[in-house]
């Protein structure tokens, strides 16, 4: 593997090229705050002789913008193009680095990142992959003890990232994240989330761990039991929420999801 960041328009975008590609681009949605562990989550789509796109979304470290939710869905589709391109250059060196033809394109989202990948993909990618996914916000919809205590956990996260600015994410004034994260926005409801999952058209793989503590499990098989969608195929793992915690066998599962 070799790590390169590259500038595609406002955004600042890590780069990771494999030994052998395969023809294959990956654009990995980050959670919230964005993880630097994400070493063990590559590794799949390494193999798999996958190009991966890792990008700071809007608002956030040096792309520029505000961070929002609906700004985040927005950069779904607005760096498409960055995974069609052959060529990009190298941010610091003026480097060109030769990536080939695309022949398929595959969106990832860890957590954060998961939602925004369902609710911003518009079909234009081949494949989807939603890792520990927080795909419902509003604690109502979650049910019990479990929707209550995540609902507390982002409040804390709203928190944090107040605290970071402008350190690290630029959300100013804007309600719309806080509106998200609660559970108060029109996106961030379970008939939305519904639809949306209902509508996708290509393979898609979700995957919770059955350990995870700051998304709870239950929260994906409720939408499991309800989403009548058989391009969807549903792991339950032997993981905590980081995907760092992935366990081989569950690596494996991911790059024969990408290889197939």
């Amino acid at each position: 593997m070799i790590t390169y960041k590259v500038k595609y328009k406002k955004y600042i975008v890590n780069l990771y090229v494999p030994e052998q590609k395969s023809g294959r681009v990956v654009l990995l949605l980050p959670g919230l705050p964005m993880s630097t562990n994400i070493n063990n989550i590559l590794k799949p789509f390494l193999d798999a002789g996958a190009v991966v796109f890792y990008p700071y979304l809007s608002g956030s470290y040096d792309s520029g913008g505000s961070f929002s939710a609906t700004q985040s869905v927005h950069d779904v589709v607005a760096l498409y193009p960055l995974t069609q391109m052959t060529e990009v250059t190298e941010l610091y060196f003026g480097k060109k680095i030769a990536l080939g033809t695309a022949k398929e394109t595959i969106l990832v989202g860890m957590s954060y990142g998961a939602a925004i990948a369902l609710l911003g993909h518009k079909n234009l990618y081949q494949k989807i992959i939603l890792l520990s996914p927080a795909l419902l916000f509003n604690p109502t919809d979650i049910g019990g003890e479990a929707g209550k205590s995540f609902h507390e956990q982002m409040k804390s996260l709203l928190h944090l990232l107040k605290n970071a600015h402008p350190f690290t994410y630029r959300i100013g004034f804007s309600q719309s994240l806080k509106r998200f994260l609660l559970g108060k926005s029109n996106f961030a409801q379970r008939s939305s989330v519904m639809d949306s999952l209902n509508k996708i058209k290509c393979p898609s793989l979700v995957v919770h761990g059955e350990g995870d503590t700051s998304v709870p499990v239950e929260l994906t098989c409720s939408l499991e039991q309800e989403v009548m969608n058989a391009n969807i195929s549903w792991h339950y793992i032997n993981s905590s929420h980081s995907t760092s915690s992935y366990d081989n066998e569950s690596l494996v599962l991911i790059q024969k999801f990408v290889e197939g």
